[in-house]
């Protein structure tokens, strides 16, 4: 199960104590506290930081980041590889 973090993106992976967290932003108290209320996403879109490619936005993208107060979200699309 995923979960959105107070840093905006949703998490990656655990800590060490086996938490839900951001492994962007990690060691940050934001990236270790979970948003309990999940937005709704339905009309959204997300946008690769890196090639621009536009997607409907979904929790399951990868690197997914809720940027509420901008047009798009973010996401990465793997243009650029995944090593």
């Amino acid at each position: 199960m995923q979960y959105l973090m107070k840093c905006g993106h949703v998490s990656q992976g655990r800590d060490k104590d086996g938490r839900p967290a951001c492994k962007i932003c990690y060691p940050s108290e934001d990236s270790l506290t979970i948003v309990k209320i999940m937005p709704e996403l339905c009309g959204r879109k997300s946008k690769c930081g890196y090639c621009g490619k536009i997607v409907d936005s979904e929790y399951s993208l990868a690197f997914f980041e809720y940027n509420p107060d901008e047009e798009y979200d973010g996401y990465y699309c793997g243009c650029r590889g995944w090593n």
